[in-house]
């Protein structure tokens, strides 16, 4: 079975075409204390509690904790999934989420750096999902909350890094944000027809398998913004890691050897499909990488070269998703996940790293 949050999230599909008006919400920098980013007007409260309840009757929603451990938890989870069905607006979704987690779990102080604003944020939003799912549909829910809240994180740090640049750039960002996710989409697909087999992917095991794959890749994108927004606000303050040097050449070749390897297999999808797949992949890849470059010719300063050795982190986590090819996401042997390499590996380990043969 699978659940309609976990489809929701992977597809972009709502039951609701209704659009709510969004202004003065947490992305408007009202300062509350107790909110890292405002909170919703009371109007909007008021008219979303009241969804809530009415919704929370509709769907049947349980009245026990069971697995979420508390009420107060479960039901911050119940209105999150509301939220994420109801609204097509993705701002006041993102409103709502933030509201909703800082109601969970307040934060005292309202005087703070960006970085531990968002800090604070990752906080709250480990805190919610700590508890334990039981079910398949409830594993898929608990992954699906897991890229819902990292995607509604990184749609608000391109919202405050927009408001912090020059109008060029800021429209130059808005070109790179939609490139990404036309990569994004491709790499999706991609992961489903080249690593997918077409008699089990409509299990639910590959729901998790294809919400893992994203936030993999979503958390790069969170680093990435990441460290240009926080420099850029935060100056001499932050400092951001830096990798050494990851050519372009070095994932296209990548690309390339896995492409070339590509075989017809019983199990799999037509060996031609998965090659189209890979090459899209690949080409919408390297147009976000050279939209980025665009991007970069307009900054200047610090700012400037942060958003170059972001480019280069971008490179590196793609280089290293691109030699597990895409392994090591669901269920997995233990030989396998000792193979591949992880997201905190080192430089030198993506560079000098060769898939066993056995996984190829």
């Amino acid at each position: 079975m699978i659940s309609a949050l976990a489809l929701i999230i992977m597809t972009g599909c709502q039951f609701s075409q209704k659009h709510t008006d969004v202004a003065d919400t947490a992305t408007s920098d009202r300062t509350f204390s107790g909110y890292l980013f405002g909170r919703p007007t009371d109007k909007q409260i008021r008219s979303w509690s009241h969804k809530c309840d009415s919704l929370r009757a509709q769907w049947g929603f349980s009245l026990k904790p069971g697995i979420y451990k508390t009420k107060k938890r479960m039901r911050t989870i119940e209105d999150m999934e509301l939220a994420f069905i109801e609204n097509k607006n993705l701002e006041l979704r993102d409103s709502i989420i933030f509201w909703k987690l800082s109601e969970y779990m307040p934060n005292s102080e309202y005087q703070l750096s960006e970085y531990v604003r968002f800090y604070l944020l990752d906080i709250q939003i480990q805190n919610l999902l700590d508890y334990d799912p039981e079910s398949q549909v409830e594993m898929n829910d608990w992954f699906g909350m897991h890229l819902a809240f990292k995607k509604a994180k990184t749609r608000e740090l391109f919202r405050r890094l927009v408001q912090s640049v020059d109008g060029d750039v800021a429209q130059m960002l808005r070109k790179e944000e939609a490139q990404f996710e036309v990569y994004n989409n491709a790499m999706v697909k991609c992961y489903n027809t080249v690593c997918g087999d077409p008699s089990f992917n409509a299990g639910s095991v590959s729901i998790m398998d294809e919400l893992q794959v994203q936030y993999d890749d979503y958390a790069i994108r969170d680093q990435s913004l990441e460290s240009v927004y926080f420099k850029i606000k935060d100056g001499k303050d932050y400092e951001y890691e830096i990798h050494k040097q990851f050519p372009i050449s070095l994932i296209e070749k990548e690309y390339d050897d896995w492409i070339n390897s590509l075989k017809e297999n019983d199990w799999a999808y037509p060996l031609e499909e998965r090659r189209e797949c890979l090459l899209e992949d690949k080409r919408e890849f390297l147009n976000w990488v050279d939209v980025r470059e665009q991007t970069s010719e307009i900054m200047s300063g610090e700012a400037k070269e942060a958003f170059d050795n972001a480019t280069n982190t971008i490179r590196k986590g793609k280089l290293r998703m691109l030699k597990n090819r895409y392994l090591g996401y669901g269920f997995g042997s233990e030989e396998l996940f000792n193979s591949i390499l992880p997201s905190t590996c080192e430089d030198y380990e993506v560079l000098r790293f060769e898939l066993p043969e056995q996984f190829k």
